[in-house]
């Protein structure tokens, strides 16, 4: 069989395949930036002894193997990128997940916020994302390929009074309140949910 090639990734996509990601997020205007969670749900293609996934500047704080804290390792390739490699037995047909508790850079290549006074009625800033190319790996730890296709769930909180879209069909009409989530004990949160499906 022929081995796909893809010089703008690090990910060991012939060897295992993201299947879903399940994201969790926090949208911080204050700080421009993505806080929360990823869930990649994996396939193994073939036996091998680590997953490796395109990364671009987060800040990962704990990372978890099928339920479990592992450690993983960074690194880099010239003109390719960086990346995160975890080690284990990952034998062809196994299933799991690697959970991400991170967030995103403020300066995710990915990611464009733009400030309440540029937007159309100035009293709200606006978001928009844009992960052709290889900006994935900027929002999410991924195999940045085409290659690799997967689904996704999403659950977005963002202030009160804003509207969260996405590639896939929102579960409820509006946002669900969240009374728990504030910023100087002023603003509330909307919660939206998300399914994207192939």
């Amino acid at each position: 069989m022929v081995q796909i090639r893809d010089p703008n990734t690090c990910a060991n996509f012939n060897e295992i395949t993201i299947e879903n990601i399940n994201f969790d997020w926090f949208v911080d205007f204050e700080k421009t930036r993505i806080v929360g969670a990823a869930i990649l749900n994996y396939r193994v293609l073939k036996d091998t002894d680590k997953i490796i996934l395109d990364i671009s500047d987060q800040t990962i704080c704990s990372i978890k193997l099928n339920g479990k804290k592992c450690k993983a390792r960074s690194g880099e390739i010239p003109l390719v990128g960086k990346y995160l490699l975890i080690d284990g037995q990952f034998s062809s047909g196994q299933k799991g997940k690697i959970e991400f508790q991170y967030s995103t850079s403020s300066s995710a290549s990915a990611l464009q916020f733009v400030e309440s006074s540029l937007t159309a009625d100035r009293t709200h800033p606006f978001l928009y994302s844009q992960c052709q190319q290889i900006h994935a790996k900027s929002l999410v730890p991924c195999m940045d390929t085409p290659a690799v296709k997967q689904t996704y769930t999403a659950n977005i909180t963002v202030p009160k009074g804003m509207q969260c879209l996405m590639s896939a069909v929102l579960l409820e009409d509006e946002g669900r309140p969240i009374n728990n989530r504030e910023i100087d004990g002023s603003e509330q949160f909307v919660q939206f949910n998300f399914l994207q499906v192939c």
